[in-house]
């Protein structure tokens, strides 16, 4: 608590001033608000961290609340890979249990037993481990290396694995935890479970010999043979009453006929009904193929109350094309997509008949001919099948608009819905489709056909004004889930949730967010759960735009809103128990490491569950506080300064500026210190560095240009502090950051380094490239996108040419370090070699660390922490003095010795004269 005080301290005499007692304020109440079993560290003297401890730094992967909100368990990662799972009881009373290395954790629904994976003693693959949570019992199952759990029975479905079995067979272990009882299926592979959870479909895979259909009641775990087929290409289908499975089968192995058949699996069993190759009359091509999983849709599906199979036939990769000889692309200027866009799709271009087997009549209906730029989707309720056409609207390159189709799977009647949109979305029902057209949310009743307009009576803006882009049409702000029966779907603003009745009738705002810039959003405690009802309570989000302050509101159908906790931290995950009203929540701050806080329904006590990070306390660390600034063109602004570790008063201190777009809001975030190859905040921190993260607004055409009058004055706002020194300061960013670092130099001398990981350097190239990632051009990032480049370059190439670095960069005196993967698939290398070759030749000073064969983002550790270390050795060099590394002067020099001096032999030897 002393350095965060001297940090609010020191604040008060600056004049970007916040609310830093405040959040003090709240981080004592969290310290005062019941015990906790965890063991506190205490460290007498603090002392400077150093990349030898990062390794001891922890984060919270998955986590999980048990039903009856008495145990709460998570995954806790370390930088240095290590993986546990924590097992702790809620009231604190008893010590946390660890797993090494553990994974994939659950509780039963009567949450009397927890089950996880971990290491196999063995040495080689895992075992399952079992908690009784009754007595706090452990046992270990050597012999599952996976499972699958059957929560409401308490059942786990065991993976035992060939080498582990007695006679070297594969089986399946049914395992009731409550009894003990276990029983064991030779052969037995893909299990699936019943709609109500209590019964399990298995198939059995041989050597030698049919394979078997196998029905287990979870209760009893008696088992029953449902059928034989010589191979089942599928997991077995269960109908939605729970009585029926539908299979892909085959009369013999791969090379017998395939056919679609449903067995009865209720009181009595048996095949029931088959359709077997009159499929094939239905196929698109010449050589068919009846899969298990249909694009769009998933796997065979149910649909019309199951009195309907879907299913799909199609050809493989094979898309009636010429056979190109291996090696050799066609890039034709009438195709769409490109080839590298053709090679990630796979078989997505093949031709696909998608169609409905009534088992009862016997009778296929085709529902659609599938091919390239075609897609398709089941929607919910499984009455309607939604086709999405671009084939109109090729080739794309602005937006990516669509003609949307749905046909009926009962008689496969097709209409056409919606014309010219990028996306559209389904009720709960799927009765209604819901789509934003001219800054409006609007449905189409599928029954009915109407189509109107939910907010056009509002005076609120649901379109995202705050994103400039080149689009058409603004994006909106989004929207949330449907209620039951499709009586209402939410909507958002800026700030606030509407609720709106789908025939436009009725709409509602739920929020006050607007006249306190607070956001409101939907929080959905289960993502499994069944849509609300008129009785259900909903739950919201809330982040403050002004302080970054968050809160959790509940609004209930007759009371109206609440706060239930709202602090100047990040507060994030809200969970509640299934079967009390029991909750947890993740709350963090700059200095405070994410922990899970456990409370009731008041939310009167927050009482932590969890223990990240103790460790923090033997070293400087330092809190962060939000700045207020105005850009050039006079928009309010914020920035995020984060402080050095170890801060004194009184001292001026190098600082490093991190972009990208808007920065502010990782306001309270904790960042563990670790060498990411990008930029760690944290890192920066402990190695003596204030990092500011402002917000940048932008200009249509000028994306560069409107950057720069965001940076500058949020730079001088930094150093109005006095705590900064001015001629210590650099600028740093990746990707879309690293354009406008490279951009940044040559508009300005405010900056005494940069570094630019991976930044586009000339947006006529780059616009003309190919997003390697997904094989499409570049032309819409920049015309719709990001580039916010609203012309074509060759009928207005002044933006581009105005807000390119390459085009300014014969004026940088910036010493520059580039950092890229030569394998990038989102902004070429090229890009590095164009800015390098064009400051190289002007004699200006840069280094480009090249990393063969890594991509936008590093895989490989070892790189990620030699990029880290030379950018923190480049940011010494030059910020604080530090000697100059080996790898910086370069193998076989022109320039002169020291970077440092490379502004001054600019100027006396000029940008056209000799290699000397």
């Amino acid at each position: 608590m002393t350095m965060l005080s001297a940090s609010c301290q020191q604040r008060e005499s600056v004049r970007p001033v916040v609310t830093c007692w405040l959040r003090l304020i709240g981080l004592l109440a969290l310290c005062l608000c019941g015990g906790s079993a965890f063991a506190q560290v205490d460290y007498a003297e603090p002392r400077h961290l150093s990349p030898s401890d990062y390794g001891q730094w922890e984060s919270i992967g998955g986590f999980r609340l048990s039903p009856d909100g008495k145990w709460f368990t998570h995954l806790v990662r370390r930088v240095d890979g290590q993986v546990r799972v924590v097992l702790a009881p809620t009231d604190g009373q008893a010590a946390p249990r660890e797993f090494e290395q553990a994974s994939g954790f659950r509780f039963t629904d009567d949450s009397r037993w927890f089950i996880a994976r971990e290491p196999s003693e063995e040495g080689s693959g895992s075992q399952m481990v079992v908690v009784n949570l009754r007595d706090g019992s452990v046992h270990h199952h050597a012999h599952i290396s996976s499972y699958i759990l059957a929560p409401r029975v308490g059942v786990v479905l065991g993976n035992v694995p060939a080498q582990r079995r007695d006679g070297d067979r594969p089986a399946l272990e049914l395992l009731h935890l409550d009894s003990g009882e276990r029983i064991r299926i030779d052969h037995g592979r893909q299990a699936t479970l019943s709609p109500d959870g209590r019964r399990a479909a298995l198939l059995t895979q041989p050597p030698k010999g049919n394979q078997r259909l196998i029905v287990a009641d979870l209760q009893t775990l008696e088992i029953q043979e449902v059928g034989q087929a010589g191979q089942f290409d599928s997991r077995p289908l269960w109908h939605p009453e729970g009585d029926r499975l539908a299979l892909v089968q085959r009369d013999g192995e791969s090379s017998g006929a395939a056919g679609l058949a449903v067995y009865a699996a209720g009181d009595d069993v048996g095949l029931l009904h088959e359709l077997d190759q009159r499929w094939e009359a239905l196929c698109p091509a010449h050589s068919c193929v009846l899969g298990e999983r249909i694009r769009g849709v998933g796997r065979l599906r149910w649909a019309d109350g199951g009195g309907r199979l879907i299913f799909a036939v199609g050809a493989g990769n094979d898309t009636g094309n010429e056979a190109l000889p291996e090696g050799l692309d066609i890039w034709h200027w009438r195709d769409d997509p490109l080839p590298p866009r053709r090679q990630r799709q796979r078989d997505d271009a093949a031709p696909l008949t998608v169609a409905a087997w009534s088992p009862e009549q016997d009778s296929v209906t085709v529902l659609a001919r599938m091919g390239p730029h075609r897609s398709v989707r089941l929607l919910p309720g499984e009455r309607h099948l939604l086709i999405q056409d671009a084939r109109p609207y090729l080739p794309h390159f602005r937006e990516r608009w669509h003609d949307f189709n749905v046909v009926d799977v009962t008689d496969g009647a097709t209409s056409t819905v919606v014309k010219r949109q990028e996306d559209v979305t389904a009720s709960a029902t799927g009765r209604y489709l819901l789509y934003f057209r001219d800054d409006q949310w609007w449905t189409r009743d599928l029954q009915t056909g109407r189509v109107v307009s939910l907010t056009r009576d509002l005076e609120v803006e649901f379109n995202d004004y705050t994103r400039v882009s080149g689009r058409e049409q603004d994006e909106p702000f989004g929207h949330g889930q449907w209620a039951v029966g499709d009586r209402w779907v939410l909507l958002y603003s800026r700030f606030d949730v509407y609720r709106a009745s789908p025939d436009g009738e009725r709409v509602e705002r739920l929020t006050q967010g607007r006249e306190h810039r607070i956001r409101f959003r939907e929080h959905r405690l289960d993502w499994h759960a069944d849509p609300p009802d008129e009785t259900s309570a909903l739950y919201f989000s809330a982040f403050n735009e002004q302080d970054k302050s968050h809160g959790y509101l509940r609004h209930e159908p007759d009371e109206g809103a609440r706060w239930l906790i709202n602090q100047p931290r990040r507060l994030q995950f809200l969970q509640k128990a299934d079967a009390a009203d029991a909750f947890v929540v993740m709350a963090e701050s700059a200095t405070e490491s994410p922990n899970f806080h456990f409370t009731d329904d008041d939310f009167r006590t927050l009482r932590r569950v969890t223990n990240t990070n103790p460790q923090q306390s033997a070293y400087h660390w330092a809190g962060d506080e939000l700045l207020h600034y105005e850009s050039e063109r006079g928009q309010p602004l914020q920035g995020r300064l984060l402080y050095p570790a170890g801060y004194e008063p009184g001292r001026r201190y190098p600082m490093v500026v991190l972009i990208y777009e808007d920065r502010s809001d990782n306001l309270h975030s904790y960042h563990p210190p670790r060498l990411s190859g990008l930029f760690n905040q944290r890192v920066l921190s402990v190695e003596g560095y204030f990092v500011l993260e402002p917000d940048i607004t932008y200009e249509l055409n000028r994306p560069g240009l409107s950057a720069m009058e965001s940076i500058r004055p949020a730079v001088q706002t930094a150093l109005d502090t006095g705590m900064i020194d001015p001629d210590a300061v650099a600028l740093v960013g990746h990707s879309w950051g690293g354009y406008q670092t490279a951009f940044a130099i040559t508009q300005t001398d405010l900056f005494s380094a940069a570094i630019a990981a991976a930044p586009v350097t000339n947006l006529v190239s780059q616009y003309n490239a190919v997003y390697r990632r997904t094989g499409r051009p570049n032309a819409n990032i920049f015309e719709t996108g990001q580039g916010r480049l609203t012309s074509l370059f060759w009928e207005t190439p002044g933006p581009y040419l105005e807000n390119s670095p390459v085009f300014h960069a014969h004026r940088a005196t910036t010493p520059l370090l580039m950092v890229f993967g030569t394998d990038d698939d989102v902004v070429d290398f090229s890009q590095g070699v164009e800015l390098y070759n064009v400051m190289r030749r002007s004699r200006r000073p840069v280094v480009m660390l090249a990393y063969e064969g890594e991509g936008h983002s590093f895989r490989d550790q070892d790189n990620r922490e030699d990029a880290t270390r030379r950018k923190l050795q480049w940011l010494d060099h030059h910020l604080k003095g530090a000697e100059g590394q080996p790898w910086m002067n370069g193998a076989n020099q022109f320039m002169p010795a020291t970077l440092r001096q490379a502004a001054a032999y600019v100027d006396s030897a000029g940008s056209d004269t000799d290699t000397p």
